[in-house]
């Protein structure tokens, strides 16, 4: 996988998903009722362990991730920064392409 792809995956997912995966104390990389954030959809179900919840991605990221741990931290800042919006879904594209720009990437196209 390489950045574009990777980047390609989290954005469709989301938009796909349509509302940001949080709980009572903010955003979860999994919610109980099986949503995801920027870095949980990226996590293989042998990589994830709640107790990841908390921590910062960066500290959580397992090898095969680490070289784009700079774009997931972008893509989960979309991702949490508008969590509790009501307008999560535009807000989150929004911000995706100000990540695409930054890491000379383009925006999937989305359906």
């Amino acid at each position: 996988m390489n950045a574009q792809e990777l980047f390609n995956q989290v954005v469709t997912a989301i938009v796909k998903q349509g509302r940001s995966s949080h709980g009572i104390s903010g955003c979860l990389y999994r919610s109980p009722s099986g949503l995801r954030c920027a870095v949980g959809h990226v996590l293989r179900d042998d990589e994830y362990t709640p107790d990841m919840e908390g921590k910062e991605a960066p500290n959580i990221l397992p090898e095969r991730l680490v070289q784009f741990s700079d774009l997931l931290l972008g893509l989960q800042g979309a991702h949490d920064d508008n969590y509790d919006e009501p307008d999560f879904v535009d807000r989150f594209i929004r911000d995706c392409r100000k990540v695409a720009e930054a890491h000379s990437l383009t925006m999937p196209v989305l359906k």
